[in-house]
């Protein structure tokens, strides 16, 4: 088991050698920064949702080939999806290549160029400095400085910076990242 650990750190430090993961929390009213935690910690991929920037080890500006070679992709489904209405500032809806990751609770928005642009979370392992995650109330966001929505679909959005609530009734269902 300890070679298949190694081997896999191995290979994720490869994939996001050249990407950039510092920064801070955007999404709650904290004055002061804060470091973004390392990828690994204790020797395992965190499950930290941070916004405009990353969903545990899966880094926007990420290629396909980056994604793919850490987990396995659905296939390619090029299209629209009328939700980005809601979903980002500006009610902007472009054209994605959008593909799940295999058993990893998120799916992901690629441009048509395979850049990684959005991430969706939809498995509450998934949580964010904060501790909002799926299944989290909705009263808990009223803290927060978001812009609140109702989508054509019934659903709340909460769009704050780089980051979007989904909310159905009385919990969050979804969250979805994007750069800000």
């Amino acid at each position: 088991m300890a070679p298949l650990v190694a081997q896999l750190e191995k290979d994720l430090s490869k994939i996001f050698a050249n990407l950039d993961t510092g920064g801070a929390s955007k999404l709650g009213p904290k004055s002061h920064r804060e470091p973004v935690p390392s990828l690994y910690e204790h020797g395992s991929i965190d499950h930290l949702i941070i916004a405009s920037q990353r969903v545990g080890p899966f880094v926007l500006g990420s290629s396909v080939s980056n994604i793919s070679s850490f987990i396995r992709l659905s296939a390619q489904k090029k299209s629209t999806d009328s939700r980005y209405a809601d979903l980002l500032p500006l009610g902007y809806v472009p054209e994605r290549d959008f593909r799940k990751g295999m058993k990893m609770g998120v799916h992901f928005a690629f441009s048509l160029e395979g850049v990684l642009k959005e991430i969706f979370v939809d498995d509450p392992k998934y949580s964010t400095p904060e501790g909002l995650k799926i299944g989290s109330s909705l009263s808990s966001l009223k803290k927060l400085k978001l812009e609140k929505r109702m989508g054509k679909d019934r659903r709340q959005y909460f769009v704050g910076k780089g980051i979007t609530f989904i909310g159905d009734k009385r919990e969050i269902v979804e969250i979805f990242i994007f750069p800000h």
